[in-house]
């Protein structure tokens, strides 16, 4: 039997660091997701493939999009991260519960402990839209761009914000 994943258990994480650690901090309470792998193919053809042609992988991406509950430190980072126009290593991973209690930190080279769990890296640019509406929470439109490939496992060389 499947266990089901409640949407508000996946969140991205983006890399920083304290000293010489690697934290992963989620951006902020996610309300929603999407996170979507691109890949591009070529035909590759010559005569012994006969009426079969072959595909060739030229470039593979990631995507994530998802609407968050504002605060005022979230939009801040996602604004700076906008408006330096640099990529950073983000982790779109499951975490082990579902309560928000003021933000997720882990202090480890992954962000979670359980290795059962989803957990998706890649490097990416980000884009932050606001979104206020009369008598409803304030959300922040997020999408990160991809601009390489996707991982199962933590990078070598992690874009860190806060330190570029």
């Amino acid at each position: 039997m499947s266990n089901f994943i409640k949407g508000n258990q996946f969140q991205l994480f983006y890399a920083t660091k304290s000293g010489a650690t690697t934290v992963w901090k989620a951006l902020a309470y996610a309300t929603s997701h999407s996170f979507s792998v691109n890949d591009e193919y070529e035909d590759v053809a010559c005569k012994e493939m006969g009426m079969y042609p072959q595909k060739q992988l030229t470039s593979s991406s990631a995507e994530v999009s998802g609407e968050y509950i504002y605060s005022d430190e979230a939009y801040n980072i996602l604004s700076s991260m906008q408006g330096a126009h640099n990529e950073y290593t983000f982790c779109f991973a499951k975490i082990n519960n579902d309560s928000w209690e003021g933000g997720y930190e882990i202090s480890a080279t992954t962000p979670t402990t359980s290795t059962s769990v989803i957990k998706k890296y890649f490097n990416g640019f980000v884009k932050v839209d606001l979104s206020t509406e009369t008598n409803a929470n304030a959300t922040m439109s997020v999408t990160i761009t991809g601009s390489g490939a996707v991982s199962d496992t933590v990078p070598t060389n992690i874009k860190f914000y806060g330190t570029n």
